[in-house]
């Protein structure tokens, strides 16, 4: 890859960055069958940001760990019901190739 091109794929990802949900952000898994999962800002009881996978009860309100919706929560992008942040999905959906992309990009500064 050439380095104009390089360049242009780190400015792309930074844009996907700074139009997404600020973070961290943490997933749990819900349903009868717990085969749907939740992504989302998660605090603690004493507003401490959590991350990575956590198990909440999202209506129980002393549940120790509380899941602000990302994808689908009413301030962001509601219409008629359907509730979208359409730049926390791209960002989500890039993340599989920007990641690798950005390791390897490390990995050659560093000549590893």
């Amino acid at each position: 890859m050439k380095r104009k091109e390089i360049f242009k794929k780190i400015d792309e990802i930074k844009k996907r960055v700074e139009k997404a949900t600020y973070g961290p952000w943490a997933w749990e898994q819900y349903g009868e069958k717990v085969n749907c999962c939740r992504i989302g800002i998660a605090a603690d009881k004493d507003g401490n940001s959590v991350e990575g996978h956590v198990k909440t009860d999202r209506y129980d309100l002393d549940s120790e760990i509380f899941i602000e919706d990302i994808l689908w929560r009413d301030d962001i992008g509601y219409k008629e019901g359907a509730v979208v942040n359409y730049d926390d999905a791209d960002f989500i959906a890039h993340a599989r190739t920007d990641i690798p992309f950005l390791i390897e990009f490390i990995k050659q500064l560093l000549k590893v």
